[in-house]
């Protein structure tokens, strides 16, 4: 909704053409290319939904819909959004091994930062075939497995695990959060796809939750 010049109902005739504008005085006055809307619902429409004119008065605004399909995973592949972890809670993670397996160093120091305060014991590697060699020696209670790393990414990484018997979780990290992508994470083994950035709050209570349904740790 905004509270612009409107549009009148020869206007909105041409609204969605691409290069047009309302009238010759609109391009002189605020510019554009008049590309902006047709990309727009072009976009929403390649998310399965749509941009429309809901209605519009002149020298009163307009509103404008969007809509987009919203696929749901199944609830036995996903976990509610884990709530902030009261410090109790916490406390709870204390002396837990937790393998952080992320090639940016600032996004290491930053988990590191993160479970600063409860007490975990943090282990880190930098690719998959680190990860893979860090989890068998230090048999952590749970892996933060970034999916895009050099050499071996984390999905191999997280194959290659549950296929040698690793049955503790792993959570797939990546900045992706399109379904295809969240898929792909649980058809390698992951327990749970968390999107980049990483909120404190969020991650903590995910381990937390995770850790609370685990397999006995002489499972691994």
């Amino acid at each position: 909704v905004d509270s612009g010049i409107g549009l009148s109902p020869d206007q909105q005739k041409n609204l969605f053409k691409p290069f047009s504008q309302a009238d010759s005085s609109v391009t002189r006055k605020y510019g554009g290319t008049g590309l902006g809307l047709h990309l727009s619902r072009k976009l929403a429409q390649s998310l399965g939904g749509n941009v429309t004119l809901q209605e519009s008065t002149v020298g009163s605004g307009t509103t404008f819909r969007f809509t987009f399909a919203n696929e749901k995973a199944p609830d036995e592949r996903s976990l509610s959004v884990p709530a902030p972890v009261p410090v109790a809670n916490r406390r709870k993670l204390y002396g837990k091994k937790i393998l952080v397996a992320e090639d940016s160093a600032d996004s290491r120091e930053l988990i590191q930062l993160y479970f600063r305060s409860t007490g975990a014991q943090l282990l880190t590697a930098d690719n998959g075939f680190e990860a893979v060699s860090v989890a068998w020696r230090e048999r952590p209670d749970i892996i933060l497995m970034d999916v895009q790393m050099p050499g071996m990414d984390g999905l191999e990484a997280t194959r290659r695990l549950r296929a040698e018997g690793y049955s503790r979780p792993i959570v797939a990290l990546t900045a992706h959060a399109l379904q295809d992508e969240v898929d792909r994470s649980f058809e390698a083994g992951c327990n749970y796809h968390l999107t980049k950035p990483v909120l404190k709050d969020v991650l903590l209570g995910l381990v937390s939750e995770l850790l609370q349904h685990a397999p006995p740790a002489h499972h691994i």
